[in-house]
């Protein structure tokens, strides 16, 4: 298995959808103040899925690892590869107006040949099991406030690069604010692991130009207390192409890096239906 990295693909692709998107179905559910509940990666809204409603969405994510640290502190050109492929399943119901709970299934595959590691697998990696309770709605001058906690099963496989063997908890906050024509969004997470905690800052801003077409900006920050930080900026794009759907493709942009490998440009892409 090998995954090159092409960063013209998102740039076609989302050409595609910027001429497609007056095609398609209108979305009645649309407002003056749009929303979503996810970006591309890891920024979430405050939003939950609504009363009685399912949602389910499948994300896919490359990772070419391009780089390694070196003794000198320096990146340098990695000789061999190490790539990964991620995919994740996710399913949220509304139990409530502003509760749902959800579970997220990532398989994953691995192609390596670097650093001493030679290794091709795939797998199941850390199950999740969620709930999100949106308790504060948006008003005039306030953000709507959200909290949720993940549970991740011990699912994964540590030595074989497939999550974790242990299980975690992750907390996580939202707040979300938007008006006529674009919106922002902040997403602080605390993970405490059997290894390092790990935190992470995300953001967003999204712009609703027209009803079907929403470009967006992300910004994600990571840190491993002992292992390193990463800060990505990822500029995206969402399309509701049909009412309950919406396609999102972004492009993950890696600004800054003190983990041992680094991907400096990537790509990832969600699909995702309600109903």
């Amino acid at each position: 298995m090998r995954i090159h990295t092409m960063p013209c693909v998102p740039l076609v692709c989302w050409l595609i959808l910027a001429c497609s998107a007056g095609l398609a179905e209108p979305d009645e559910t649309y407002s003056m103040h749009p929303c979503c509940m996810s970006f591309v990666t890891r920024t979430r809204t405050a939003k939950t899925v609504g009363e009685d409603r399912l949602a389910i969405s499948l994300k896919v994510r490359e990772v070419d690892y391009d780089l390694k640290l070196g003794d000198d502190g320096n990146y340098h050109e990695l000789s061999g590869r190490y790539q990964k492929l991620r995919t994740s399943v996710s399913l949220k119901y509304g139990w409530a107006q502003n509760h749902h709970v959800g579970i997220s299934m990532p398989f994953m595959w691995n192609d390596i040949e670097a650093g001493g590691t030679d290794l091709r697998n795939e797998g199941l990696g850390n199950v999740a099991i969620f709930e999100k309770w949106n308790f504060l709605p948006e008003s005039k001058y306030l953000p709507a406030i959200a909290v949720d906690a993940w549970y991740y099963l011990g699912s994964g496989h540590t030595d074989r690069k497939l999550g974790s063997t242990h299980p975690f908890l992750k907390l996580t906050a939202e707040f979300s604010k938007t008006w006529p024509g674009f919106g922002l969004h902040l997403n602080p997470v605390y993970a405490l692991r059997d290894g390092p905690d790990c935190y992470q800052v995300n953001a967003a801003v999204l712009f609703t130009p027209c009803r079907t077409f929403w470009p967006a900006i992300e910004y994600n920050y990571e840190s491993f207390r002992g292992k390193g930080r990463t800060h990505d900026i990822v500029p995206c794009c969402l399309w509701k192409f049909r009412r309950g759907w919406c396609a999102k493709l972004g492009t993950v942009i890696n600004l800054e890096s003190t983990k041992t490998y680094r991907d400096r440009i990537g790509l990832v892409s969600k699909l995702s239906c309600s109903f």
